[in-house]
């Protein structure tokens, strides 16, 4: 016949396995919650197969170069923004241009060349 095991709970909790913490990692999050998903998404649908890859490298070679070389943050901005509910420019070198990086997030996707202005009140 089995012997029921009891534990000894005196001063506190026993130090048995029932007691012992489990460390746990926290959930991988996959599908949306990734950082960066929906940018990387938004530049592989605007980019065009006829593109020189090269060419916008370099634009972004030239934005960690600036960086590097002024102590200031660039970025590589899309003149014409990706994602908007009006316009969708694509990612090609023409459609890009290094400026500060702080100019660039006042910027936003608000804002692009000859915007109309009538446009302006349809803006979020």
């Amino acid at each position: 016949m089995k012997t029921q095991r009891t534990l000894a709970l005196t001063g506190g909790a026993d130090a048995g396995p029932l007691f012992v913490p489990q460390l746990r990692r926290a959930p991988k999050l996959y599908g949306t919650r990734l950082p960066g998903l929906y940018r990387r998404r938004a530049e592989k649908l605007a980019t065009p197969a006829w593109i020189d890859r090269k060419a916008v490298a370099a634009r972004f070679v030239e934005a960690q170069y600036r960086t590097a070389k002024t102590g200031l943050l660039y970025s590589v901005d899309h003149i014409v923004p990706l994602r908007h509910p009006l316009v969708c420019g694509l990612h090609v070198q023409g459609n890009l241009r290094v400026i500060p990086l702080d100019e660039n997030t006042r910027k936003s996707n608000l804002t692009w060349p000859d915007m109309p202005g009538e446009q302006l009140a349809l803006l979020p």
